[in-house]
């Protein structure tokens, strides 16, 4: 990537103050970036070229948030359930349009990264709050019409889900699992799942591997129109782009802010790549900790507004 680091521009977009930001998604029918606190139980809403600001109050943890076809309804992912929320009532809804067994676990469990791929299938991980000390979580995937929730992962094969990507020309769907610290590359089936072979084991190669002891792991993940994979790594105070053939390290954007989570394209060129950021504390604690932070990097733009779910 021939961009110096004297053309990237970082500031700040959002005083959002969360204690954990995460999920960030570009709606393109409304011209609005939704994201998450997911320890505030709360959903916001940002609008760029107005500069508006709204937020929703959830009774649970808020995992991930889905735009669908409708443009007054989002989803989002709680504890169990995904629920349907009414943005113009400000409002979530008890209307839940798939549930996870309660044999996959009830307290101490909530839904994390997801989103729906470019074929319209929700594509969702759910994790355990002990991670760190070893319970390890699911993927499921929910076909569009569907309200059950299909394992794609179990616990043998998954510890952490996380961020995720796809290149379709490529039929791959890239994936993190926080807890190995690895982003991967997946073989995807028509609907942009991850595909079983005829012997039922997963077909995936390692993109990249950076060992830190769990003190840096990859977070939330995005992709650019030339393929290539940007990741913010947790506690590393930067963004990072790689190549994701070789896993070369292409680009580093460093933050003002030690501690961001997730990160996505948005704005109406798709110029944008705004980055979630989660609580500081101590003394070297950042003042615009928890805020939500844009990107521009000439010449790198997203490949699309996050896809939809259709209710």
């Amino acid at each position: 990537m021939a961009t110096s680091q004297d053309e990237v521009t970082v500031d700040l977009a959002l005083e959002a103050r969360c204690d954990l930001g995460e999920s960030p998604v570009w709606d393109g029918k409304t011209n609005t970036l939704y994201f998450v606190d997911i320890n505030g139980r709360t959903i916001h809403g940002f609008q760029p070229e107005t500069g508006e600001h709204f937020t929703i109050k959830a009774d649970e943890p808020t995992g991930t948030i889905v735009p669908t076809n409708d443009p007054t309804k989002i989803l989002v992912a709680t504890q169990r359930d995904i629920l349907v929320v009414d943005v113009p009532g400000r409002k979530v809804t008890k209307q839940a349009i798939a549930t996870t067994p309660e044999e996959h676990g009830t307290e101490g469990f909530r839904f994390n990264d997801g989103k729906v791929s470019p074929s319209g299938t929700l594509l969702i991980g759910r994790m355990s709050n002990k991670w760190r000390k070893g319970e390890r979580g699911r993927q499921y995937r929910l076909d569009p019409g569907s309200s059950t929730l299909v394992e794609v992962m179990s616990p043998e094969e998954v510890h952490l889900p996380n961020g995720i990507a796809w290149d379709g020309a490529k039929g791959v769907v890239y994936f993190i699992d926080s807890s190995t610290e690895e982003v991967r590359a997946y073989a995807a089936d028509e609907q942009g799942i991850m595909r079983r072979g005829e012997d039922g084991a997963l077909s995936w190669r390692t993109v990249t591997h950076r060992p830190s002891g769990l003190a840096t792991v990859p977070d939330g993940m995005t992709i650019d129109t030339d393929g290539n994979l940007w990741v913010a790594h947790g506690e590393s105070g930067e963004v990072t782009c790689y190549h994701p053939e070789s896993g070369a390290v292409l680009h580093k954007v460093p933050l003002p802010v030690q501690r961001p989570t997730a990160c996505t394209f948005g704005g109406r060129d798709l110029g944008d790549l705004y980055v979630t950021t989660r609580v500081e504390t101590g003394e070297g604690a950042h003042k615009h900790h928890g805020g939500l932070y844009r990107i521009r990097i000439p010449g790198v733009k997203g490949v699309a507004p996050a896809y939809e779910y259709a209710l």
